[in-house]
C-alpha cells in the first residue's frame, strides 16, 4: 500500500532488478490480488533466459538495473519502485515496510481503497486520518542531545 522498504540481509545472496516507476505500465503488471503489482515477466535467473520480447514485446523498451544484495547489506526500496526479487542462495534477513512524510498521502489514498473491503485497511485509515498520527517529522529532534530525548520519552510513558 505505497510503503517504503528496507531490508538487511544476514545471510546469502539476493538479486534485486529495478525499473524506473514511469517504466511499470511496459512490465505488464498484474493487479490481481493487490493496489501494488505483481509481475508476469520471466526473470532470466530463474528461466536461464534472457526477457521475452517476442511474447512480453514493451519490455525492450525498459531500462532495468541489478544489484546483487551481499550478507550484511541493507537496501532501501522507495514505494512504487517497481521491482523483482530472486533468491541466488538461501537468505535469512529483516525488513520492514514503513510510512513516513514521502509516501503519507499516497499510503492514506490506498488505503481509501482498500477499506471499501477490507475492515483492518479501514482501522488503519482512521490512525492515520486521527490528529494524533505525526505528518511530519520533527527536525528539532535532529538537534536534541540523546539524553534529553530519553528524558522526554519517559516523561510520556509515565502519562
Amino acid at each position: 500500500f505505497a510503503s517504503n522498504f528496507w531490508m538487511a540481509l544476514l545471510e546469502g545472496r539476493k538479486e534485486w532488478t529495478f525499473w524506473p516507476k514511469e517504466q511499470l505500465p511496459l512490465l505488464y503488471p498484474n493487479y490481481r490480488s493487490s493496489l501494488d503489482p505483481t509481475f508476469d515477466i520471466p526473470c532470466p535467473h530463474v528461466d536461464k533466459q534472457p526477457n521475452d520480447t517476442t511474447a512480453f514485446p514493451a519490455l525492450q523498451y525498459t531500462t532495468p538495473y541489478s544489484v546483487i544484495l551481499e550478507a550484511g547489506e541493507v537496501l532501501f526500496v522507495p514505494f512504487g519502485c517497481p521491482h523483482t526479487v530472486v533468491n541466488l542462495t538461501d537468505t535469512i534477513a529483516i525488513s520492514a515496510n514503513y510510512v513516513d512524510s514521502t509516501n503519507f498521502v499516497q499510503v492514506k489514498e490506498e488505503l481509501r481503497i482498500h477499506a471499501l473491503q477490507h475492515d483492518p485497511a479501514k482501522h488503519l485509515l482512521d490512525v492515520f486520518s486521527g490528529g494524533s498520527f505525526p505528518t511530519e517529522m520533527d527536525m528539532a529532534a535532529l538537534h536534541t542531545p540523546l539524553s534529553e530525548l530519553k528524558e522526554s520519552q519517559k516523561g510520556k510513558e509515565k502519562e
